[in-house]
């Protein structure tokens, strides 16, 4: 059994396990302590060029507020970004064919739930709930679609709808049916083909459970056992990474043409708190 107090104090005292970490983790493990436990400044940029990510960031970031504000029926000047009011005109024209539950919607909710002896948590931009009948969980990404296999495998999806079917009983009145829970991605770039994902029946959520469950208690093993974690072998990885001179890792920096759009607004970078918790 590990030594959970040890374990414990490792931890800063705020922290939860989330997606982007756990993406941290999966990518690279040194990665993960440099950032999440040690709490190591940035010593490289993550991409070049600084003012294309800076403003890539910043659009994701005046999008989502737009659309939060747009669900709660909050006023807000018209975006000056010409690139935000093309996403923020297509969303509004596609919310309707979206057939989104309306008797509960709450932008931007933050949801926990116990794994492994941890937090485990999900910022929604969205969760639409029809009491008894049906849930929706919203995800905006300002890029182009991505396939449904490619999504369907991502942690995102998994860490989305363990939250989801464990957090939201409340919210729906009971055990959520498997089928009764949709992970909605909407992209900006092509507002009319969002993607649904559903799970088939419980074994299907039983092995996300297991899967998440396994990868934190595979964190936690680090604590026990390693004082530096391993690097990735893989050096693609380092091409976007923050610490790749602190690990003495020679590759050129990533552009920011090359990554999601939405990994600018959730992935950590150092002037924007990560923005999934």
């Amino acid at each position: 059994m590990l030594n959970q107090a040890r374990i414990a104090e490792k931890y800063p005292p705020e922290f939860h396990f989330n997606q982007a970490n756990l993406n941290d983790f999966e990518d690279c493990a040194r990665r993960f302590q440099l950032r999440h436990i040690e709490r190591q400044p940035w010593p490289a940029p993550r991409l070049e060029p600084l003012d294309e990510v800076d403003a890539a960031a910043r659009r994701g970031e005046m999008f989502h507020r737009l659309v939060q504000r747009h669900i709660l029926d909050i006023p807000a000047p018209a975006p000056a970004d010409p690139k935000v009011a093309a996403w923020f005109a297509a969303f509004q024209s596609a919310l309707p064919a979206l057939h989104l539950p309306t008797a509960i919607r709450r932008p931007e909710a933050t949801y926990s739930i116990a794994l492994a002896g941890k937090r485990l948590m999900a910022r929604f931009d969205l969760v639409t709930v029809d009491p008894g009948r049906e849930i929706v969980i919203c995800d905006w990404k300002t890029g182009y679609p991505v396939e449904a296999a490619v999504l369907q495998a991502r942690l995102q999806t998994a860490v989305y709808l363990t939250v989801a079917r464990d957090a939201l009983r409340r919210l729906y009145g009971g055990p959520i049916p498997a089928a009764a829970l949709t992970l909605l991605y909407w992209f900006a770039e092509a507002p009319d083909q969002p993607v649904r994902i559903r799970l088939t029946d419980d074994d299907a959520y039983d092995r996300l459970h297991l899967q998440l469950a396994r990868l934190i208690d595979r964190v936690d093993l680090f604590h026990r056992d390693a004082r530096i974690w391993p690097l990735t072998d893989d050096l693609r990885q380092c091409t976007r990474c923050n610490y790749r001179t602190l690990c003495k890792r020679s590759v050129a920096t990533a552009s920011v043409s090359e990554v999601e759009p939405e990994t600018l607004r959730t992935g950590g970078a150092a002037w924007i708190e990560e923005a999934e918790l």
